[in-house]
């Protein structure tokens, strides 16, 4: 987790803990599923958020009739979580996106919302999941619902009253 200089005291018990402290763990959860699998996916992450998406990951490698997967994942100082695991997988139909930056990352982001756009008549359009921080999510929903994209091709890591909340904030 990240630790800003104004933080809560569970944050602040957290810093001041050292290597081999006990800490006890509980709603570690994700209820993030995959969905359709013969719709094309498009995971964004941001940070420890790649960490419901491995998860995915693994699943979607025993699945049949699976379509292609794009998960592109930003860190800071390129410090990606499960890159060399999923990397040494070598699952077919995943693209693995990594960029090293923001500018990038947008690029990258860009690109696919484009290439959704763009797709033939009839083509089955991607469900796009996304986990990060708050702010992350409503930067990564607002692009998404200004280039088109429809709120029910979004999936968050939120339950239905804070999904609710979340995608209330944008003019629909």
């Amino acid at each position: 987790t990240r630790i800003p200089e104004s933080f809560s005291t569970f944050k602040s018990q957290l810093s001041a803990m050292e290597e081999g402290d006990r800490l006890t763990i509980f709603k570690i959860h994700s209820i993030m599923k995959l969905q359709e699998v013969d719709i094309p996916m498009v995971f964004l992450s941001m940070g420890i958020g790649m960490t419901s998406f491995y998860q995915m990951i693994l699943q979607y490698q025993n699945l049949t009739g699976r379509k292609h997967l794009t998960s592109v994942h930003i860190a800071k100082a390129n410090e990606h979580i499960y890159r060399d695991e999923i990397e040494a997988r070598q699952i077919e139909g995943i693209k693995l996106l990594w960029p090293d930056n923001r500018e990038q990352f947008k690029n990258e982001i860009n690109q696919l919302i484009r290439a959704d756009l763009n797709a033939i008549e009839g083509a089955k359009k991607p469900i796009y999941y996304i986990v990060g921080s708050d702010v992350f999510l409503v930067d990564m929903i607002d692009r998404l619902i200004q280039s088109g994209i429809s709120i029910n091709r979004i999936v968050i890591d939120k339950k239905e009253v804070k999904r609710r909340d979340r995608f209330s904030q944008f003019a629909l």
